[in-house]
Order: C-alpha cells, then sequence, then structure tokens
C-alpha cells in the first residue's frame, strides 16, 4: 500500500473536514470513474481503495490506497477527466473536498497551499517511483 508523508497539519485537516464532506463506501462501489471529470479531491480516514486503469482488452490494478492517502489530485492539477478509477476494495470512510473549496482555501492561506502542494508533489514522485519499479 502506498502512503506518503504529509506535510499537511492537524489545523489544515481539521479545515479539510470542516469544508468537506465524509462519505461511506461498500466494497466495489465505484468512487471516481476513469475518463470522466470529477471535481473532488478524496482523502481515505479509513479503509482501502483499489486504482484500476481499463483499457479494451485489459484491466490492470495499479495501487492499493490506504488510510492517510489522497486520490483525485491529479485532475485537481489539469482540470481533466481522470485517468483511472478508485473503487473501495474495503469498507472505506472517505473525506470529500469539492475541488471549488479547496482552490478558495489554497488562496485564502499561502502556508496551507505550500503545504498542500509540498505533500502533492511527494505523493506524484513517489507512485511513479512506484511504478517504474513494477
Amino acid at each position: 500500500m502506498s502512503h506518503t508523508k504529509s506535510y499537511l497539519t492537524e489545523q489544515d485537516m481539521k479545515l479539510f473536514e470542516d469544508k468537506g464532506e465524509i462519505v461511506q463506501y461498500k466494497p466495489k462501489d465505484v468512487i471516481l470513474h476513469q475518463d470522466t471529470v470529477t471535481d473532488k479531491l478524496c482523502l481515505i480516514r479509513s479503509g482501502v481503495v483499489q486504482i484500476d486503469f481499463s483499457r479494451v482488452y485489459a484491466h490492470d490494478t495499479l495501487a492499493l490506497l490506504g488510510d492517510g492517502d489522497f486520490f483525485g489530485e491529479v485532475s485537481f492539477l489539469d482540470h481533466r477527466e481522470s485517468s483511472a478509477s478508485a473503487i473501495a476494495a474495503k469498507p472505506c470512510e472517505i473525506l470529500e473536498v469539492a475541488h471549488d473549496i479547496l482552490r478558495e482555501l489554497l488562496a485564502a492561506d499561502d502556508g496551507l497551499g505550500a503545504r498542500f502542494y509540498k505533500t502533492i508533489a511527494l505523493t506524484l514522485a513517489n507512485r511513479i517511483r512506484f511504478t517504474n519499479v513494477h
């Protein structure tokens, strides 16, 4: 399972929780669909999320994410369709923060923005390293 160091503080996380929504998912529930525009960043509070990539004749599991990991960050950054699906592998509790709310929070606090983007950069770097090794 992947778990990247987060530079977000407890206060940052509390702010996200205050502005976001906690959603429960059952195993096999699709949280994000590949090739659709998503408008939320998701943080796993508990459970396991499987990241899957589908092609016409193949289906690959790219990663298993767990407590403290997040997904939906690429769509947040580039405003395009999700490159993979996120599916609950076990019962999950997900904190979902709408992109527009997240952008407002980051614009209002430079420190939060710096910590958030540093966490995303490390997460993406670790995912690239993992992909190159496997």
